[in-house]
């Protein structure tokens, strides 16, 4: 039974990832924004991310655009045309280069716009089980995690190399991909942008003022699915954030930059310092309004009037 179950979970897996996703259009963008923020602006690191990275329709890519492939092994969406000679082959930092589509029959019967590419010699292809009116009448983007385009970290390098940054996460890495307690809130230098994994596909690394290395992963791309990736905005703002929270001490300031809560802190201090909580329950007291913030971490804030008097971090 329990094998019979994984089959099933396989196949749903593979054809789920082998349909792509169609990208918002911008006119779909701004509508679903203001429905989700009251009409909120979009932030300037919003702006930076749909002028320069924006999805293209696949059909539009030109031939001779180049890929890196960012894992060890070969995914379910990406097919060799032909049998492999060495089943054992490590694909990570292999340059694919797109060389058209076509139009297929899958199992004879199904049209399907195939993506082809080239990595070594060797022909793969993608089938988008799309026929080419669908995706010309969308902003189609297939799902190919492992495939990061080249152009979008050479521009990224272009735009981002050299400048200060304030870093919004105190979760770093390090050179080997290992987690390290970094801060949050504090000026940081953009000294390369790197090839991330599947998941993340943009490696951002940084310098502090103190010249501590560190590197974060995320998307440059403002069109992903509502909370499937980590985007530029919620990494990185182009403003130093006490221009913003002027009525934040130094005190208070110190410890929100470690990502750490302490007694006598606002409701705005503790978002800063450890982000928004799951849950949120108030009840009136004698002593006046208490409200208390639940973590999906295990973290609990208690407030009386809106000032921090306990929690457990």
């Amino acid at each position: 039974m329990k094998l019979f179950r994984n089959i099933i979970t396989f196949i749903i897996t593979f054809l789920f990832l082998s349909q792509g996703v169609e990208a918002a259009s911008p006119s779909d963008f701004f509508k679903k924004k203001n429905e989700n923020t009251e009409n909120e602006e979009l932030s300037v690191e919003e702006i930076f991310m749909r002028t320069n990275f924006s999805t293209e329709n696949c059909l539009l890519w030109p031939i001779g655009k180049t890929f890196i492939h960012v894992g060890n092994k070969l995914g379910l969406t990406l097919r060799p045309d032909t049998l492999l000679p060495d089943k054992e082959i490590s694909y990570k930092d292999k340059i694919f280069t797109y060389k058209g589509s076509r139009d297929e029959l899958i199992f004879g019967y199904m049209p399907s716009v195939n993506l082809i590419f080239e990595c070594d010699g060797i022909i793969y292809k993608y089938e988008s089980r799309k026929k080419r009116q669908e995706m010309e009448r969308s902003t189609y983007r297939p799902l190919i995690p492992d495939l990061v385009p080249v152009s979008e970290i050479e521009l990224a390098k272009k735009l981002l190399i050299g400048k200060t940054l304030y870093i919004k996460t105190s979760l770093w890495y390090n050179a080997n991909g290992k987690e390290i307690n970094g801060f949050k809130m504090v000026p940081v230098v953009i000294t390369d942008i790197l090839p991330g994994t599947n998941v993340l596909p943009i490696q951002f690394v940084f310098k502090t003022t103190d010249e501590n290395e560190g590197r974060v992963f995320g998307v440059l791309s403002p069109d992903g699915i509502a909370g499937e990736f980590i985007t530029f905005d919620q990494l990185f703002t182009f403003e130093d954030p006490k221009n913003k929270y002027k009525d934040i001490s130094e005190e208070m300031w110190d410890s929100i930059t470690q990502s750490k809560v302490k007694k006598g802190m606002t409701q705005q201090e503790c978002r800063l310092a450890i982000g928004k909580p799951a849950d949120i329950r108030q009840y009136l007291t004698t002593m006046g309004l208490r409200e208390e913030w639940f973590y999906k971490t295990g973290a609990y804030l208690l407030f009386e009037d809106g000032i921090l008097k306990n929690f457990r971090q």
